[in-house]
C-alpha cells in the first residue's frame, strides 16, 4: 500500500485498518458466506457442519483482530500520545500482538473431536474414544521412585503400574451402555518411530491383542506397512505432493472422496488397497450384524481361542509344590493368580512380613551351613566315619561334607549367625521402631535370647541327642533358574508332570553300611497342618514329592541311597508342654535309628519301611489329577474347605458367599 503521508498516529493507523475492512467487505463477505451455508440442503450434513464451523472460525477470527487493533491503539495512544512515525513501525507492533492472541470457537455437542486426559472422560458419553501415542514409556508411563525423606516408599512401582492399568481400564470401558447398542468405537494408535529413533508400542497393546481376537479379525492396522503398496494403487500423478504425504492416513471413504474432489479428480481416479478394501468390508459387516449374533459370535471365538492358548501353555509346564497345593485348596484360585496372573491385593505393613523374616532366616542358615562346611576341621576319626557321604556327595557334584555341631564352639557359632543376620537386615532396614523390635526378636535383647540364638541350642542339643542325621546339602534347586553351584533341572514325576522347587536341607546318614536321606524344610511354626492326613487327602504335596524328587537326581548319579522320612525344623522354638517345640517328623521309616526319639507320637512314623512307598504313591496319584485337571482347563469354585475363604484375597472374584447363600436357599426349599 501507498500512503501519500510519510508519518501517521495511531488513530490514523486505526482508521487505515478499518477502512481497508470496509472497502474489502470482510464482514459482508463472511455472514453472506454463512447463511449460504445454512440454507444449503444439497451438501452432507457432516460436511455442512464442517463449512459452519469453518464460517465462524472466520467471524471470530476478523472479531479478535478488530480487538487487538483497538487495544493496540489504546496502548500506544496513552504511552504516547504524541507519537508520529511510519506505518511499518505500527504494522510490526500489530504483528507480534496477532502472533501472540488465541481465540476459541463455540463447543457444539456432539461434534468435534475433545482432547483431553483419560481421567477426564469418566462418565461422559463418549461413543467414540481415540488413544494416542501408545508407545511405551509414555502409557504406561516411564515410573519415577516416589521417594519420602530420601527413602523409596515401599511398593511404589507397583503402585504405579497399577495406577496405569486402571486408566487403561477407564479408557476400555467409559460409557459401556454404548457396547450394548453397537455404537462404541474404540482407536489405539501408535507411531514406530520419529526422531529421536524407533520406538516400542505399548504393552498393554500386547496384553489387549494377547487375550482379544483383534489381531484375527484385522483391527491391527500397519498404514506405514501398507503405504508404498497404496501409493502405487493410487492415481497419484494429478495431485499435489500434499496430498501424497498422508495419503495412507485416510479414515473413511468419504473423507478420501473429500480429499480426491479437492485436487479436481473424480471417484473414477480413486483406487484402494485390498487390505483397505477387506478392512471398511470388516466394519460394514460388523455393524450390520444385528448385537445378538455379534455378541454370541465374538464370545464363543474369544473362548475357544482363550482355551487353546491356554491347552498350548499347558504340556511344558513345570509346576511348583505351591501351584499344587494352591489348586488342592481352591481351583478357581489357582485359575484367577496362576492363569491370569492377578496378584494378591498387598498390605502395607510397617513391620517385617512373616514372609521376609522367613527368608531372611533362610538365607542366614545358609551362609552359617556354607561357612561351617568351609572352615570345619573334621578329626581322622569323624573322616572315616562319614567317608561314604563324602563320597557320594562328591559323586553328585557337591564338594562338601556333613556339618557337625560342637559344644564347644557354641559361641562362635552364634558369633557367625549374629554377623549374618546383621549384613542380611542391613540389605532391608527402615527407620522405624516396628524394625528394631523384630530384629530384637531374631537376635535377642539384653538376657533375652532370640529366635537364631535358641535354634542354634536345640540344633546342638538334637545332633548329641543320637540324632544320626547330619545337613550336608542346602537350599538345593532343581528346574529355577539360579546361580547356585549346585542345581539341577526340573525333575520328571510322570508322564507330562514336571516339577520344580528348592529344598531347604537334606540331612545323611549310614546305617548298616547302606546310606539314607531325609528331606528338612524350615517352618516358623509347627502345626496341625503338617501331617501325615494332610498328605494322604491330598492337601500337601511339599514332603512326599520332594523326597522323590531328591530320590531321582540321586538316581540319575548312579548311586544308590534310600529316603528314610523328612522333618520340619521350627525357626522360632517355643516351650510346649516343658519341652522345646524344634522340629517335627513325617514318614519315618522303622528302619530309621531317630524313630526312638519320637516316643509315642505315631501320627510321625510309619508301621513298615513299605508304606513310605505307599505314600509316596498316594502324592503322585492326587498330584497327577491336579496336573490332568489344569490342562483340561478345569477350574471350578469349589474350595476343599470354607474356612480357606475367610482370608483368601480372591473371595470377591469368586463370591463364594453368594453361592453359599444360594445353595442354602435351594436346601431350604426342598425341605
Amino acid at each position: 500500500l501507498r500512503f501519500k503521508i510519510k508519518k501517521i498516529s495511531v488513530l490514523d493507523f486505526q482508521k487505515i485498518i478499518i477502512e481497508i475492512i470496509r472497502n474489502f467487505k470482510v464482514i459482508q463477505v463472511i455472514e453472506k458466506n454463512y447463511l449460504s451455508i445454512l440454507n444449503d440442503n444439497t451438501v452432507d450434513e457432516f460436511w455442512k457442519k464442517a463449512l459452519l464451523e469453518q464460517s465462524e472460525n472466520d467471524s471470530r477470527a476478523i472479531n479478535q483482530f478488530l480487538k487487538i487493533v483497538e487495544e493496540l491503539t489504546f496502548v500506544i495512544n496513552d504511552l504516547m500520545p504524541n507519537l508520529s512515525t511510519s506505518i511499518d513501525f505500527f504494522i510490526d507492533k500489530l504483528k507480534t500482538a496477532i502472533t501472540n492472541t488465541k481465540y476459541q470457537i463455540s463447543e457444539k455437542q456432539g461434534f468435534g473431536v475433545t482432547i483431553t486426559s483419560i481421567e477426564q472422560t469418566r462418565g461422559i458419553p463418549f461413543k467414540v474414544m481415540i488413544l494416542c501415542g501408545a508407545i511405551d514409556g509414555e502409557f504406561l508411563l516411564k515410573y519415577t521412585p516416589n521417594q519420602f525423606l530420601g527413602i523409596e516408599l515401599p511398593d511404589s512401582e507397583k503402585r504405579h503400574v497399577h495406577s496405569e492399568r486402571m486408566l487403561f481400564y477407564q479408557f476400555l470401558t467409559n460409557s459401556p451402555e454404548f457396547f450394548d447398542s453397537n455404537e462404541k468405537l474404540i482407536y489405539i494408535s501408535y507411531f514406530k518411530s520419529d526422531n529421536s529413533g524407533e520406538k516400542v508400542r505399548s504393552s498393554f497393546i500386547d496384553a489387549l491383542l494377547k487375550i482379544s481376537t483383534l489381531y484375527e479379525d484385522g483391527c491391527l492396522i500397519d498404514l506405514s506397512a501398507s503405504k508404498q503398496q497404496d501409493l502405487r494403487l493410487f492415481d497419484l500423478s494429478k495431485f499435489e505432493d500434499s496430498v501424497t504425504e498422508w495419503s495412507t492416513s485416510i479414515s473413511n471413504i468419504d473423507e478420501l472422496y473429500y480429499l480426491i474432489s479437492k485436487s479436481n479428480s473424480t471417484k473414477i481416479d480413486i483406487q484402494l488397497s485390498t487390505e483397505q478394501i477387506l478392512n471398511i468390508g470388516y466394519i460394514r459387516n460388523y455393524l450390520q450384524k444385528p448385537l445378538a449374533q455379534t455378541q454370541a459370535e465374538e464370545t464363543l471365538a474369544s473362548i475357544t481361542d482363550q482355551n487353546q492358548t491356554l491347552r498350548k501353555t499347558q504340556p511344558d509346564k513345570i509346576f511348583s509344590i505351591t501351584e499344587l497345593e494352591t489348586y488342592s485348596v481352591c481351583p478357581f484360585k489357582y485359575f484367577v493368580k496362576y492363569l491370569l496372573s492377578i496378584e494378591e491385593p498387598l498390605i502395607v505393613d510397617y513391620a517385617l512380613p512373616p514372609i521376609e523374616i522367613g527368608s531372611l532366616l533362610h538365607r542366614v542358615l545358609q551362609r552359617f551351613y556354607n561357612e561351617i562346611q568351609t572352615t570345619q576341621k573334621l578329626t581322622p576319626e569323624e573322616e572315616k566315619k562319614f567317608q561314604k557321604i563324602t563320597e557320594f556327595l562328591i559323586g553328585i557334584g557337591a564338594d562338601v561334607k556333613p556339618v557337625m555341631l560342637h559344644p564347644s564352639q557354641k559361641d562362635y557359632y552364634l558369633s557367625l549367625l549374629v554377623k549374618f543376620t546383621n549384613e542380611e537386615l542391613q540389605k532391608i532396614k527402615f527407620d522405624h521402631p516396628f524394625y528394631d523390635l523384630d530384629r530384637e526378636s531374631i537376635l535377642g535383647f539384653n538376657n533375652n535370647p532370640g529366635y537364631l540364638q535358641i535354634w542354634l541350642h536345640a540344633e546342638i542339643e538334637k545332633q548329641s541327642n543320637n540324632w544320626v542325621f547330619l545337613p550336608a546339602l542346602f537350599e538345593l534347586s532343581f528346574g529355577l533358574n539360579t546361580n547356585d553351584s549346585l542345581s539341577f533341572g526340573p525333575i520328571m514325576i510322570d508322564n507330562n508332570f514336571w516339577l520344580k522347587g528348592k529344598i531347604d536341607r537334606i540331612e545323611f546318614a549310614e546305617i548298616n553300611n547302606n546310606l539314607f536321606f531325609l528331606i528338612a524344610d524350615y517352618k516358623s511354626k509347627l502345626d496341625s497342618n503338617l501331617s501325615l492326613k494332610k498328605i494322604l487327602n491330598g492337601m500337601s504335596f511339599q514332603m512326599p514329592l520332594y523326597l522323590i524328587a531328591a530320590q531321582n537326581i540321586f538316581q540319575k548319579k548312579m548311586t544308590e541311597i534310600n529316603p528314610s522320612g523328612t522333618v520340619y525344623y521350627n525357626l522360632k522354638p517355643k516351650p510346649k508342654n516343658g519341652k522345646l517345640e524344634f522340629y517335627k517328623c513325617l514318614m519315618i521309616t522303622t528302619s530309621n535309628p531317630i524313630r526312638i526319639l519320637l516316643g509315642k507320637s505315631t501320627g510321625q512314623y510309619l508301621k513298615s519301611d513299605d508304606e513310605l512307598y505307599e505314600v509316596l504313591k498316594v502324592s503322585i496319584d492326587h498330584s497327577k489329577n491336579i496336573v490332568e485337571n489344569i490342562s483340561l482347563l478345569r477350574f471350578p469354585v469349589h474350595p476343599s474347605n470354607l474356612n480357606e475363604c475367610e482370608h483368601c484375597k480372591y473371595i470377591s472374584a469368586c463370591r463364594i458367599k453368594e453361592k453359599k447363600l444360594i445353595f442354602e436357599d435351594n436346601s431350604s426349599d426342598t425341605l
